[in-house]
């Protein structure tokens, strides 16, 4: 059952024919009784972003809708436009700069807000500009590329378990069920120091880019993922049929899932 639905917003940008479709949507999920994630879907600008909040009180709700709306308002489009006609280091900049700005705001609102003190979030941000995509993320919230009909992770989860697989001892496989492998190493309001992984890389014409939250692929298979996505025939109909076989297949969590198609 679909509770708490968003139903997804489809977005077309015609660029000489070339530009991007995209369809963001958030489901509370079937075992959840609040939404605690948040995304932005702006093909307009070339800006997606997707964020995983945590935190008693309502804390999570406020931590994810924090960061959305500071990651918005950093990433304007006259910034996004400056910092990509400077080159991949002057994006990497920005985009540094506005998670560390988003981490700030919520330490800020944890201390004027006690009920609110141990909130944090995931974020992922990808910037799509003509051929090219700019991709940061924090958290173990994930972003794909679906390409000739594979699948392929373009995050690595910020995670206990994957710290594990770093340090060799345990495999990628083990990782996956891993007692630890929803333990966040980093975090948006995480009061520790911040380092956001940053990709810069290049994008053609039928690329499909996804991200999503953990209440997706904690569900679903990256294979199960790609062939809902590779079926559908436009943006806001593999949004809907993500979260739909989620839900489906239990519905642990909340679902939120922003798709790109190139």
């Amino acid at each position: 059952m679909m509770m708490g639905w968003e139903e997804p917003e489809e977005l077309f940008v015609p660029t000489g024919g070339t530009g991007p479709r995209a369809a963001g949507g958030s489901d509370i999920g079937s075992r959840r009784a609040d939404n605690e994630d948040a995304q932005l879907c702006d093909a307009a600008r070339g800006l997606f972003l997707i964020a995983d909040g945590m935190g008693g009180h309502a804390a999570g709700e406020q931590a994810s809708a924090l960061a959305v709306q500071t990651l918005d308002t950093e990433l304007s489009a006259v910034r996004l436009d400056a910092a990509i006609a400077a080159g991949a280091d002057a994006a990497r900049a920005l985009v540094t700069e506005a998670l560390l700005a988003a981490d700030a705001a919520i330490t800020r609102a944890g201390e004027h807000h006690p009920e609110w003190k141990d909130m944090g979030t995931t974020a992922v941000v990808a910037c799509l500009a003509g051929d090219a995509l700019y991709l940061a993320h924090v958290g173990d919230s994930r972003a794909y590329l679906l390409r000739d009909g594979e699948i392929r992770a373009l995050t690595r989860d910020h995670t206990v378990a994957m710290t594990l697989v770093d340090d060799g001892d345990i495999t990628l496989e083990e990782a996956r069920t891993h007692p630890l492998r929803n333990r966040l190493s980093q975090v948006l309001g995480g009061h520790g120091a911040l380092h956001p992984d940053f990709a810069h890389l290049p994008v053609r014409p039928g690329d499909r880019i996804l991200l999503c939250t953990d209440g997706l692929y904690d569900m679903l298979t990256d294979e199960e993922i790609a062939e809902i996505v590779n079926f559908s025939a436009s943006p806001d109909e593999a949004v809907y049929a993500l979260i739909a076989a989620a839900d489906d297949a239990g519905g642990r969590d909340n679902i939120t899932v922003v798709a790109v198609f190139v």
